[in-house]
């Protein structure tokens, strides 16, 4: 009897050492420096870029926005299992072994329903870059209603956490706990090329949550926030992304091209994960977690030594990721930029990549 109550502990300690090991293993801590940026990391340390959505979920308590991270900061990165992740049927699950005096009486005994066991299925594109990546309109909104005040009244620029009040409730079928999102109509957009009107620009600028209801007004608090909120924004019903879960793109021959036509913000120059608008959408067959490559067309050059002219290759100046679409148009976030090019509206894309069940 002694002998088996030392082999217990001695195993239990054998066990937690084993567990200490294979933790530390899978979860790993990286300290940004000067240049890193989440593409570059999963890329790394989950030997896929397209995996950054991964790094992103697992510190959004420390990346306000993913294309701004600072050196310094210490990110956790996620443990990576790569290839198809494996599920096992409970039939195939090994028996676990109890010594005979751990079993339960049969009269305590409690038939429990099989478990499988899976691994976690990640977005192919982070929610929140979606959902706060706005898109192009060509008839705005017209249905929801407006920010009507600050509580206290008179705050200018309204942040997260911070109270409001709007224009909706009870008669309006509002209810506690309800959201909104809160929007702002921007400038009009052209085709760079042909000059054909692609609508107004939405900004999506946060999410309220209503916490008071009255007749035609509620209070509400501003769960978050990507850009200032000013009173008189317009909000509308909230409405969570639809995202496809654990695949990556795979190269395609399908043929789809189309132009760079707006970036969301139109000052400096173009970063990756900076926000983009491109010149197709549903209507075209484009799926969500589709990747173009930015490219322009090789140059004409005479042949010193016979006069002909040939084509030199064309130039890939970056690449970018949809993540959002509307029937004409596509919200995309640019997944990077080669050298020191001065990415800009108007360049011509092409489908490179997509989602192996068609998004």
């Amino acid at each position: 009897m002694m002998k088996k109550w030392i082999e217990v502990p001695i195993f239990c300690v054998i066990l937690a050492l084993v567990c200490g090991v294979l933790a530390q293993e899978q979860t790993r801590v990286h300290i940004v420096k000067k240049g890193d940026t989440l593409w570059d990391l999963s890329g790394y340390y989950m030997e896929n870029p397209f995996l950054w959505p991964d790094i992103y979920e697992a510190n959004t308590e420390k990346i306000d926005d993913p294309h701004w991270i600072y050196p310094g900061q210490e990110f956790m990165i996620p443990p990576f299992y790569p290839g198809v992740p494996e599920v096992i049927p409970p039939s195939e699950l090994p028996p676990e072994e109890l010594l005979p005096e751990e079993l339960p009486p049969p009269e305590e005994a409690v038939a429990l329903p099989p478990v499988s066991r899976i691994e976690y299925r990640l977005p192919v594109v982070a929610k929140e870059l979606a959902y706060e990546g706005g898109y192009l309109a060509r008839d705005v909104e017209i249905f929801g209603g407006y920010i009507l005040d600050s509580d206290p009244p008179n705050v200018k620029n309204l942040t997260s956490h911070m109270l409001i009040y709007i224009d909706r409730g009870t008669e309006d079928q509002v209810n506690v706990g309800d959201r909104f999102t809160v929007f702002r109509v921007g400038r009009g957009i052209k085709h760079p090329k042909t000059g054909e009107y692609l609508g107004k620009m939405v900004r999506i600028l946060g999410v309220v949550r209503v916490t008071e209801v009255r007749d035609r007004t509620s209070r509400a608090v501003i769960e978050r926030s990507s850009e200032i909120i000013h009173v008189k924004d317009r909000i509308k019903p909230y409405e969570p992304e639809e995202i496809p879960v654990g695949e990556i793109p795979e190269p395609t021959d399908e043929m789809v091209e189309g132009y760079l036509v707006a970036r969301k913000n139109h000052l400096g120059t173009l970063r990756p994960f900076d926000i983009v608008y491109i010149d197709n959408g549903s209507l075209g067959g484009l799926q969500i977690g589709d990747v173009f490559e930015v490219y322009r067309t090789g140059k004409w050059k005479k042949d010193p030594d016979t006069g002909d002219k040939v084509q030199l290759p064309d130039d890939i100046v970056g690449g970018l990721q949809v993540l959002k679409l509307k029937e004409n148009s596509a919200t995309a976030y640019m997944i990077s930029i080669n050298g020191q090019l001065d990415v800009a509206r108007g360049e011509t894309i092409r489908l490179i990549s997509r989602l192996p069940s068609g998004g």
